[in-house]
C-alpha cells in the first residue's frame, strides 16, 4: 500500500533546491492510499501505455509525495509563484494505442471553483518533452471535486491516438481565484529516465533541469487505453498486445485477452479507481494469444482495471460491470 507524505522543503526561487534544503525535509504521514504494484522492470527500457511509471513499485521509491515550497509561495508540482508561476505538469510515455483516460492523484486541493483538465501531448524530438496538445479532456474538474483519496478521472471522447512516445499533463487552475493544488509524485531521485516528468513555467522544463543536482521524479498523471474492435486498433508495446475484456460491460464473468511474441512471466492485476487490487496472477506462458476468466458477479457496478505486465511491457485498460 502506497502511503502519502507532504515534504515541507526551502527551495529558492527559479525551484533549485539548496543542499540545505534537501538535508530539512520532514515528512508528515497523511491518510494512505492503495495503489496496484508493479515491480521487476528497468525504468530506462520500460514501455507503458498505461496505469504508471514503474518507479512506484521499486523499494524505496513506492511512496508518494508532494512538495511545497516555503514562504507560502505552493507547490512544486502544482500552484505555485515563482517566476510567471507554473501552469501544468506532465508525464512522458512510450506506446502505441488510444488513450480515453487520464488518472491524476493530487495530494492537495484548495478552494471550490478553480478548474482543472487533462491534455495529451506530443512530443518533442529534440527536447524530449511536450509539443503540441493532441487533445484536452472532455469534462473538467473544479478545486472542490477533487479528491485526494482516490484518483481523479478525466475522460477523452473521442480518444486521442498516439504512437511511439507522448505526454499526458494536468492543467492548474488560475491563482487569480486563489485556488491551488498539488498533484503527487515518488520521492526526490526515484524517477525514470529520459526527462520523463515536466513542469510548464512558460515554456516546458525537464524536472531535472530546476532541481539542483539534477535529480527527477515520476508524476501520479497515468493514462488509460481504450481497446477497440479491430485489430489494427489494439494497442501493442515490446512484444504484448492488449486484445480486451469481453464481454463488456460484464455481469458474471468476463475474459481479459492478451497475446505475447515470446514466451516468459505475465502478470495481471485488477484493480477499481481507488487502487484496491481485485485479483492478481503470475505465470509463465508460451507465445501466442491467451485469455483470464474473470468472476465478477461480487463487484458491484462500475469501472473497474486491469493491468497485464512482462519482463518488456505493461499495458492498462478498463472494463465496466453492469448489474
Amino acid at each position: 500500500m502506497k502511503k502519502l507524505y507532504t515534504f515541507l522543503s526551502i527551495v529558492a526561487p527559479f525551484m533549485f533546491l539548496t543542499a540545505q534544503a534537501q538535508s530539512n525535509f520532514s515528512a508528515v504521514p497523511m491518510s494512505p492510499i492503495s495503489v496496484p504494484s508493479f515491480k521487476g522492470h528497468n525504468p530506462s527500457t520500460l514501455t507503458i501505455d498505461t496505469l504508471m511509471p514503474a518507479t512506484f513499485s521499486q523499494s524505496g521509491c513506492d511512496t508518494l509525495f508532494y512538495y511545497r515550497l516555503s514562504g507560502g509561495k505552493g507547490y512544486v508540482f502544482g500552484n505555485n509563484n515563482v517566476s510567471t508561476g507554473e501552469t501544468e505538469c506532465a508525464q512522458k510515455y512510450y506506446a502505441t494505442g488510444t488513450v480515453t483516460e487520464v488518472l491524476v492523484g493530487y495530494g492537495v486541493h484548495k478552494g471550490t471553483n478553480g478548474v482543472t483538465s487533462a491534455k495529451v501531448y506530443s512530443i518533442d524530438g529534440t527536447k524530449k518533452g511536450p509539443l503540441n496538445a493532441l487533445g484536452t479532456s472532455s469534462n473538467t474538474i473544479t478545486t472542490g471535486a477533487i479528491v485526494t483519496t482516490a484518483y481523479n478521472s478525466y475522460v477523452f471522447t473521442p480518444g486521442i491516438a498516439v504512437t511511439t512516445s507522448f505526454a499526458v499533463g494536468v492543467t492548474f487552475p488560475s491563482p487569480t481565484g486563489g485556488d491551488s493544488v498539488a498533484v503527487l509524485s515518488t520521492k526526490i531521485g526515484c524517477s525514470s529516465t529520459d526527462s520523463l516528468s515536466w513542469v510548464k513555467i512558460g515554456t516546458w522544463i525537464a524536472t531535472g533541469s530546476f532541481l539542483q543536482g539534477h535529480p527527477n521524479v515520476d508524476l501520479a498523471i497515468l493514462p488509460i487505453v481504450n481497446v477497440a474492435g479491430g485489430v489494427n486498433e489494439y494497442p501493442s508495446a515490446n512484444g504484448l498486445t492488449l486484445m480486451g475484456a469481453y464481454p463488456n460491460p460484464a455481469n458474471d464473468f468476463t475474459n481479459i485477452k492478451y497475446h505475447i511474441n515470446t514466451p516468459g512471466v505475465v502478470s495481471v492485476e485488477v484493480f477499481d479507481l481507488t487502487g484496491r487490487v481485485i485479483q492478481h496472477s503470475s505465470e509463465k506462458f508460451s507465445s501466442g494469444d491467451h485469455d483470464i476468466k474473470l468472476s465478477v458477479r461480487d463487484l458491484a457496478s462500475g469501472n473497474y482495471y486491469y493491468t497485464i505486465k512482462t519482463d518488456a511491457a505493461q499495458l492498462t485498460s478498463k472494463f465496466s460491470v453492469a448489474k
